[in-house]
């Protein structure tokens, strides 16, 4: 079954039992909130909002927060540049149109904190609604860590609630005793959270629902095999239903990469992430005529060949994702 097949089943399932949730917090506010929390997560916070002094104690070693500030610089940079400008001219005399780019006044922010900690998540959410004039940002996270808590502080958000879920997009839909309602919910999450997302839709504006990560690297002898490996974790991360696959025409970036054990090993270590999912791989053998072409149609013709063939190789590429052995395909 292929990762958008395996995404959408999971959503059929997990609609009704959010539409349960949904519709207990929309009654009941925050009672069910901490009711449904206790019961998916085995735990009550101690307080549904993170307190200002545990977020002001969260911090960053000096690597972590460098890495962050570039992080946010970019981010800043990337969204800046798409800022709309607003139009005022008169058509006729003493006709005047307008057309007016107005911030939303308060957005919800879920950050996923199930499997592992998301702190690029936030910014990436957060710096694009500073850039637009957000008055009142609102984060939402099952559990949130230390580096979530420090990114935070440094992104000088102060409203975070330690609830995730289908119950906590329904707490930001239609608001509780603690939480307000917000104008718009986004961020990434599991199948529950989408499809909170879907059936909460006609009380609040919600972002693209998210389906599983998929990543697929082609490269030639060219790439660093640490690099690839990289993005591969950062995507097999968010679950055991985002593919990760690297397709390279090269045996030696095929062998540099499986023995990175140093990256692999370094995966989130919390329960239900598998670690087959940070392993990977697949070498691809274009044949001689290929290697005469030259690297950059090499490589054309090597993401061809995946596209047309990975579709169809889910399963097989499963296992061999499984089983930790290299397959060409010829």
């Amino acid at each position: 079954m292929t990762a958008a097949r395996s995404g959408q089943a999971l959503l059929e399932r997990a609609l009704p039992r959010a539409a349960e949730i949904v519709a207990d917090v929309r009654l009941r506010g925050d009672e069910a909130l901490l009711e449904w929390t206790e019961r998916l997560d085995e735990q009550q916070p101690a307080s549904l909002r993170v307190p200002a002094t545990e977020i002001a104690r969260a911090v960053l070693d000096e690597p972590a927060r460098s890495a962050l500030r570039r992080l946010a610089r970019a981010v800043e940079t990337f969204h800046r540049a798409q800022c709309p400008a607003d139009i005022s001219l008169e058509t006729i005399p003493g006709i005047r149109a307008e057309r007016r780019f107005v911030p939303l006044r308060s957005v919800g922010l879920y950050v996923p904190g199930g499997r592992a900690a998301y702190p690029s998540s936030l910014v990436m959410m957060t710096v694009p609604a500073r850039i637009a004039g957000v008055e009142r940002i609102a984060v939402v996270s099952p559990r949130p860590s230390p580096a979530l808590l420090a990114t935070a502080h440094e992104l000088g958000l102060e409203e975070i609630y330690a609830v995730g879920g289908a119950q906590a997009l329904a707490a930001l839909a239609y608001g509780t005793e603690t939480i307000p309602a917000v104008d718009k919910v986004f961020g990434p999450g599991n199948a529950f959270v989408t499809a909170a997302k879907l059936l909460v839709s006609s009380a609040v504006a919600v972002d693209l629902p998210a389906g599983p990560s998929e990543v697929l690297i082609v490269a030639d002898a060219s790439a660093d095999p640490a690099l690839c490996a990289a993005d591969l974790v950062a995507q097999a991360e968010h679950g055991p239903d985002s593919p990760a696959l690297l397709v390279t025409t090269s045996a030696s970036v095929a062998d540099a990469y499986t023995s990175a054990s140093p990256l692999r090993a370094s995966g989130p270590s919390q329960p239900g992430v598998p670690g087959r999912a940070f392993s990977a791989w697949i070498g691809l053998s274009a044949g001689p005529s290929a290697r005469a072409m030259g690297p950059s149609a090499q490589t054309r013709r090597t993401a061809a060949i995946a596209a047309a063939r990975v579709g169809r190789r889910a399963t097989r590429l499963t296992l061999a994702r499984q089983s930790e052995k290299r397959e060409s395909i010829r």
